[in-house]
């Protein structure tokens, strides 16, 4: 009887690279063989380590050529003290290295406390930023919730000695009404100038930035203040814009307070007045008494009337009472429309901030 089963297949030596090996686990690193421990570092090298570890850092916080002045002074002493006493020069040495050390030990410690300081911020940021990219938000239509027309910058010359002789002629009204009730005070302590606003160079998070263009500034050629910026929020010109309202700033007894025309504008509690940083503080004329902001407005949409601009009058070195300043108001009020009706006549641009509801 024929055998039904097929023939016995010979066998073939394995192939590395064929598909039956594929999935072939990798083989496990030897273990180590019972009693035979790992390597213990040896007593020299666990000294080197320890004094790494705590002279390293002091070695690259304390600064070179201080450490060099303080290795030629232990230098001399030494040479002097083989002329003169041996002794002498052992003590001195003593002294000079253990105030160099107590020295730079706690220059060290000022060094490492910035670099705390430096990478918890750090740290704080990348928190900061993980938060934010973990933040799915589902975006809504935006609204529109402020507006503004500016004039468009980089104004030619003609335009800025139109607007000069006008700020000129308001100078001159002001400095006679002035002299009338208050005798005394020279015409170079009457200062005016124009501060239009510039969204080109605004920070992040702000909307504009208030600066005085070129010639539209009298009484100021020299002063720091010529180059100071505000934002909205800064400042009693900051105010003035934003409000388009008239205010007064005095100084009385070396402190700074805001007078206003009508009833207070309500104020957060304990909510600083002019919120200047120390660098504009440093930019203001130390002689600086009284400041009067009033807004150059012009008609946006329909009958709303919006500053383009903040004409600024301050005195320097002479104080005026609030009842007098507003006098002065009523009295320029009138030419102060014709700067504003001139910039009203020129290029502008609208600035704005739209709102977008998202829901995380």
């Amino acid at each position: 009887m024929p055998n039904s089963l097929p023939p016995a297949r010979k066998s073939e030596p394995a192939n590395k690279n064929s598909p039956a090996n594929a999935t072939a686990k990798p083989a496990l690193p030897a273990t180590p063989k019972p009693g035979k421990a790992p390597p213990i570092d040896s007593p020299a090298s666990q000294t080197n380590q320890w004094i790494v570890g705590v002279f390293g850092p002091l070695a690259r916080s304390v600064p070179p050529q201080l450490a060099a002045v303080v290795l030629v002074i232990l230098f001399v002493i030494l040479k002097l003290g083989e002329k003169i006493s041996p002794t002498v020069a052992y003590v001195a040495m003593g002294v000079v290295a253990g105030v160099s050390i107590v020295y730079f030990y706690f220059y060290h410690k000022q060094v490492q406390g910035e670099e705390r300081r430096s990478q918890r911020a750090e740290d704080e940021a990348q928190i900061r930023l993980r938060e934010l990219e973990a933040v799915k938000s589902v975006p809504i239509p935006a609204a529109m919730v402020w507006s503004r027309l500016q004039v468009r910058l980089n104004l030619p010359d003609e335009t800025l000695y139109e607007l000069r002789s006008i700020l000129e002629r308001v100078h001159d009204a002001a400095f006679t009404w002035l002299s009338r009730q208050k005798a005394g005070v020279p015409e170079q302590a009457l200062r005016l100038n124009i501060m239009l606003p510039d969204n080109r160079r605004a920070s992040y998070g702000e909307v504009c930035q208030l600066f005085i263009p070129k010639l539209l500034h009298i009484n100021m050629d020299d002063a720091l203040d010529r180059e100071v910026r505000f934002s909205l929020t800064q400042g009693l010109v900051g105010k003035v814009y934003s409000s388009n309202a008239p205010g007064i700033a005095v100084c009385e007894y070396g402190v700074w307070k805001r007078v206003f025309f009508g009833k207070p504008e309500p104020k957060l509690p304990s909510e600083p007045d002019f919120e200047l940083t120390e660098w504009q503080k440093k930019l203001l004329h130390p002689d600086l008494r009284w400041v009067l902001s009033l807004p150059l407005l012009y008609k946006d949409t329909g009958d709303k009337a919006l500053a383009l601009g903040v004409l600024d009058i301050d005195g320097i070195g002479f104080d005026l009472a609030p009842p007098v300043i507003k006098e002065l108001y009523f009295f320029i009020a009138e030419m102060v429309t014709l700067i504003a009706a001139s910039l009203g006549e020129k290029p502008k641009e609208r600035i704005s901030i739209f709102q977008q509801h998202a829901t995380v």
